[in-house]
């Protein structure tokens, strides 16, 4: 699957100083979806972008979402993919490890 692939790759990357720390964050979805703005201050806060997540970005963002409230709303179950949970799961535990990811399944 290209996505654990590309999972495995960043990181040999970041374990052999290929990819130096700044360059790329991990963000729970869980986090994203519970406090968005958070979330996305986290990430600015993580690559040290100068002076994080501007007042009107947050804004912007909160805006965003209360123009989708209630609109659009998704239930996703992990069967509907036609995946393996335990294949999936085992694709992703040394990541889920390394960067405390919760299984959200």
């Amino acid at each position: 699957m290209v996505c654990a692939y590309l999972v495995e790759r960043s990181m040999r990357l970041r374990q052999d100083g290929s990819l130096p720390a700044g360059r790329i964050t991990d963000l729970v979805h869980a986090d994203l979806v519970s406090d968005p703005v958070a979330a996305v201050a986290a990430v600015y806060d993580d690559l040290g972008l100068r002076d994080g997540l501007s007042r009107e970005a947050a804004a912007g963002i909160r805006a965003h979402l209360a123009a989708k409230a209630g609109a659009g709303a998704h239930a996703y179950s992990f069967a509907d993919t036609g995946l393996d949970l335990e294949t999936e799961r085992a694709r992703y535990v040394e990541y889920q490890q390394r960067f405390s990811v919760p299984s959200e399944v």
